[in-house]
């Protein structure tokens, strides 16, 4: 028996082993597509498709199931469409872990078909292999006789035995292109009057699916709740950094100390709230990137930020705070990101707080 073409064929009949070996089989080349294609680009594409091979394979095997259980056979649209189903959930939402969800209505129809008691007997014209009864499998071989020729010297041996078929010795003359040759005019014979007889099913089944993609494609659409509450955290007035001590300087701007590190915040004109300069990516407002004294002493903030009401915030590393508030307390004036900010009468200010006591005096 040609175990391909009885996979193909509409006609015969899939006892209950048979049917349920081929569709886990289909679920297992489905399953073997996602692991051999994981984390490459197109993976849900070949794996939709392979769907689509299945829910084609799968129909003609459930026909096959329900002719043998005596069952009408426009059922076997059901596992067809739920294999459809999963294919589109594929294609429509790229391979997301939700639409392996869908492989539950595929597994229902291949046990409840499975489940059908087999109600056709063995066939003596046909045969039976494997569990498939029909126009594929081959009858059984007649039994052939054998004569003995008779030999000039009297002698007769095995050589001289010649097989021949009690049958009509036409059968022996077989052509090989005979057996390759498709005859599509009698194919599309037998395939109009099917597409005629199951137009209804096949008119249901497609609208099913279509609805479906439909709606997959709109629910995939809509945004998740995490992304609505992010855009709603986005959405809010920034608030202002934590910090531990804070001392107010003469030139409207405070200095503020957070695990070590300092921070200089002043009012400055409206910008979008948000970073404004990052020494990580070197990327943002160029004139935020070193804090500049009047003796030439430069220190480079780690990020600059702006929060609500304009309000800037220049983090420097810990590393440069002992330095920088000595500089803060000795020199006339410093610059960052366009400001000046003058610093008279600035050593007052820190000493009179005693977490920027400890760094008036160098150390």
């Amino acid at each position: 028996m040609s175990l391909t073409r009885s996979l193909l064929c509409h006609q015969g009949r899939d006892k209950p082993g048979r049917y349920g070996v081929i569709q886990m089989a289909l679920v297992g080349l489905v399953f073997l597509m996602a692991v051999l294609l994981h984390g490459m680009a197109g993976a849900s594409l070949w794996i939709g498709l392979s769907g689509l091979i299945s829910a084609g394979l799968g129909f003609l095997a459930s026909r096959r199931r329900l002719l043998d259980a005596q069952r009408p056979v426009a059922a076997a649209a059901i596992n067809a469409a739920a294999w459809g189903l999963f294919s589109l959930a594929m294609f429509a939402s790229g391979g997301a872990n939700w639409s392996w969800w869908l492989l539950i209505p595929v597994m229902a129809s291949i046990v409840a078909f499975s489940m059908l008691p087999s109600q056709t007997r063995q066939s003596t014209r046909e045969g039976g292999v494997w569990g498939y009864q029909g126009p594929m499998s081959r009858p059984a071989q007649p039994r052939r006789n054998y004569r003995v020729e008779p030999s000039l010297d009297g002698e007769s041996g095995e050589q001289d035995y010649t097989p021949y078929d009690s049958h009509d010795s036409q059968q022996d003359d077989w052509q090989p292109s005979a057996a390759v040759k498709i005859d599509w005019g009698q194919w599309t014979a037998k395939l109009r009057p099917l597409l005629v007889r199951y137009a209804r099913p096949l008119a249901a089944v497609s609208a099913v699916l279509v609805l479906s993609l439909v709606g997959i494609r709109w629910y995939s659409g809509l945004p998740s709740a995490e992304v609505e509450a992010n855009s709603a955290v986005v959405a809010e007035p920034l608030a202002a950094p934590s910090f531990e001590h804070s001392v107010s300087m003469p030139d409207n701007y405070e200095l503020l100390l957070n695990q070590d590190g300092l921070i200089v915040a002043w009012p400055g004109d409206m910008a979008p709230e948000g970073e404004l300069w990052s020494l990580l990516t070197a990327q943002g407002e160029r004139r935020c990137r070193v804090a500049r004294f009047n003796n030439g002493t430069e220190y480079r903030p780690v990020k600059v930020e702006v929060w609500k009401d304009g309000v800037h915030y220049a983090y420097f590393s810990p590393l440069d705070t002992a330095d920088m508030v000595f500089d803060v307390a000795m020199r006339g004036n410093f610059s960052l990101c366009g400001y000046t900010f003058g610093l008279s009468g600035s050593m007052d200010q820190l000493r009179g707080h005693p977490a920027f006591a400890l760094y008036t005096r160098k150390r």
